[in-house]
């Protein structure tokens, strides 16, 4: 993110930096864990075709790839889980139609093929079905969780810490900047409110990362390629060019 400066009490910054970094850890580990159990029970030993599989059938996540950057991101979560799993970080539509060749007909086929015990292919079938049966899977905002956690704190801190750091900021504050880091464009007027609130929800609630106390940054606005912050105590915009 980028440079700038506002006051501060130092001595109350040294005593809260360690909470804010243990809770930016625990939100890490957090979305490593979900990223593999959420809405499936499936583990990093279960095989490639079940995770093939679940991610096909997350037709949700599919409508958010917006563009290359968010497509690419969503890509190489799956290789990691699939290695055999190719696809262009080119295009949203190549992903796609990889996703909707992968049907319960030819993932019963290779697994069939794969598996050598008859107890384990019917353990595999078994949640092969389960998948099948629950339907589309609910959207993760894996992407949005991850660069909240990534731009939380500037630890260690620079001399732009201030603003290089979210939880220094108002929840609305947060919302611009992440729509902005996620998407590269600035957040709409009527999109702020509803905005706000999903991403309280994600930071607080879901990921359960610290905020500084005083916040420092009230409002960040976007004219001229410029960042303008705002600081709650402070007549005048910190300004900083685009980096």
């Amino acid at each position: 993110m980028a440079e700038g400066s506002v006051q501060y009490e130092t001595s109350e910054l040294k005593t809260q930096l360690k909470t804010i970094a243990v809770s930016r850890l625990n939100a890490l580990r957090k979305v490593i864990h979900n990223a593999y159990a959420y809405a499936t029970g499936l583990t990093q030993e279960s095989p490639p075709e079940l995770w093939r599989f679940a991610i096909s059938r997350a037709e949700g996540r599919l409508g958010h790839l917006r563009n290359d950057d968010v497509t690419k991101a969503a890509i190489e979560h799956v290789q990691r889980i699939d290695p055999q799993f190719q696809a262009s970080p080119a295009t949203h539509n190549k992903l796609v139609a990889k996703l909707k060749k992968v049907t319960l007909r030819n993932t019963v086929k290779s697994l069939t093929a794969k598996t050598r015990s008859d107890d384990e292919l019917a353990k595999h079938l078994s949640t092969l079905l389960r998948l099948h049966a629950q339907g589309p899977i609910a959207p993760v905002d894996e992407v949005t969780k991850l660069l909240l956690i990534e731009h939380w704190l500037d630890d260690p801190l620079t001399s732009n810490w201030a603003t290089a750091s979210l939880c220094f900021f108002s929840d609305q504050a947060i919302a611009k900047m992440v729509h902005w880091l996620q998407y590269h464009r600035w957040l709409r007027l009527h999109q702020i409110e509803t905005e706000t609130e999903r991403i309280r929800k994600i930071y607080h609630d879901d990921l359960g990362l610290v905020s500084a106390k005083p916040r420092i940054i009230r409002d960040v606005q976007r004219t001229s390629g410029k960042f303008h912050f705002i600081a709650f105590k402070a007549a005048r915009h910190v300004r900083h060019a685009q980096s």
